[in-house]
């Protein structure tokens, strides 16, 4: 064999080997599954982007955040949330009284014929506390009271109803203030030991614990004897520009602070109307 012929023989055999290499290649490849690429997501805007985004500079960035509202995802809790001032929105709420609801078979009641209903509840409620002599609280209702209805004040009813809460308040206020000056009284320890009397009339009252006796009108601390009769002394007390008067018995020991409420029957507690023709 010659030399020409061997060179023609090995180059065949070379490009046979190149082309088996190729289509092996080609084979694998595509027997290799291509992994799809991921979708690009977009990125959460960071302060740091805001500041390099081509809208602006820093100044802008800043008039964006002041945009920025905070929406809780369902079931979080605002840390910002101002619970006193729900407190007292609600506090101011429950302070309001509610007025009856007369609403019957879907229709709106009248505003007028539900402070009437309301006025009538609130008298009864006053006559109770002025039994109860709970004058305190008697005194706040009917501020309340008074307050409520000075929506429709000019209505010539709710004029009556307002008259006799009225009434039936300062009642209240003038028992509140006369327990007040009975305590203020039991307070300077008055004691009468005796009483001096002559024929003529003249009489004396001995105190306990001062140096003379002492005459009709004369001044004892802070109060002024208005009468002295056998066994007892009348006493003229001030308090709050008003003028009370109380006795003290011979022997007679003060009054504990604590219990300075007059005593008083059943009857003589009970609310007097100012006018009988008032509701």
């Amino acid at each position: 064999m010659s030399l020409h012929h061997a060179r023609g023989i090995n180059l065949s055999l070379l490009l046979l080997l190149t082309a088996a290499g190729a289509m092996a290649e080609d084979a694998a490849v595509e027997a290799t599954p291509q992994a799809t690429p991921a979708p690009s997501t977009p990125r959460a805007a960071t302060k740091s982007s805001i500041v390099t985004s081509p809208a602006g500079s820093f100044l802008s960035s800043l008039k964006d955040e002041e945009k920025w509202v905070f929406e809780p995802a369902v079931g979080r809790i605002d840390v910002f949330y101002d619970l006193e001032a729900k407190l007292r929105i609600q506090q101011k709420f429950s302070d309001q009284p509610t007025l009856p609801d007369n609403t019957a078979g879907g229709t709106k009641a009248d505003p007028k014929q539900d402070l009437l209903a309301y006025a009538a509840a609130e008298i009864k409620r006053l006559e109770q506390l002025l039994a109860q002599r709970k004058y305190d609280d008697a005194v706040k209702a009917g501020d309340v009271a008074l307050k409520n209805l000075e929506r429709l004040g000019d209505d010539p009813e709710i004029q009556k109803y307002a008259v006799t809460i009225k009434a039936y308040r300062d009642q209240a206020d003038d028992a509140l203030t006369r327990d007040e000056a009975q305590a203020n009284f039991d307070s300077l320890k008055l004691k009468i030991d005796g009483i001096l009397w002559s024929e003529s009339g003249t009489r004396l009252a001995l105190i306990a614990g001062e140096p003379r006796a002492f005459a009709l009108n004369d001044r004892v601390k802070d109060c002024v004897i208005v009468a002295i009769d056998t066994d007892r002394v009348d006493f003229r007390y001030f308090h709050k520009r008003k003028r009370f008067e109380f006795p003290r018995y011979i022997g007679e020991e003060h009054k504990d602070v604590a219990a300075a409420a007059p005593t008083a029957s059943a009857d003589s507690a009970l609310p007097v109307k100012p006018n009988a023709n008032q509701p």
